[in-house]
């Protein structure tokens, strides 16, 4: 399981070019956020690039941003790829907390379906390692631990 992000249309194509190619190698959750658009006031109006894609001269980035959304999910659905989606009605803390916490409890889920130790990750094991011995006050100092005396 890796998972990847895709943000606007910014990584779009090359994400998608996957999940469309080989759509069974993968899931996919389309996270959403309906924050207030601030970006009304800024229209596509530049005489090179706003006539490259028909419809976008004139329009809010958020317009073509719910467009590409909409563009996205309505070719899953042609296709019958299977996909979920998430709305956020805020980028709070709280929200994103939310979110993170209901992906890992996802891996875990999947992992246990799947019959792999979500927890068992030895080659992860290094940087856990560093981490408790920098929580402990060790720092590494020439390849041999040191302890710092906290004063």
């Amino acid at each position: 399981m890796v998972p990847t992000v895709s943000i606007g249309s910014t990584d779009l194509h090359s994400v998608e070019q996957m999940n469309l190619a080989q759509p069974d190698i993968s899931a996919r959750f389309l996270v959403r956020a309906h924050a207030p658009h601030w970006e009304h006031q800024f229209l596509a109006d530049d005489k090179v690039f706003a006539t490259l894609v028909p419809g976008v001269p004139r329009r809010a980035p958020c317009e073509i941003l719910d467009a590409i959304y909409k563009g996205v999910t309505e070719t899953y659905k042609t296709r019958g790829i299977s996909h979920g989606e998430i709305l956020l009605t805020d980028l709070d803390p709280e929200s994103l907390g939310a979110l993170m916490q209901f992906m890992m409890c996802t891996t875990m889920h999947l992992a246990n379906l799947l019959n792999i130790n979500a927890f068992d990750q030895p080659n992860v094991e290094e940087y856990k390692e560093a981490t408790r011995r920098i929580l402990g006050g060790e720092q590494l100092t020439n390849d041999t631990a040191t302890r710092t005396i906290d004063q």
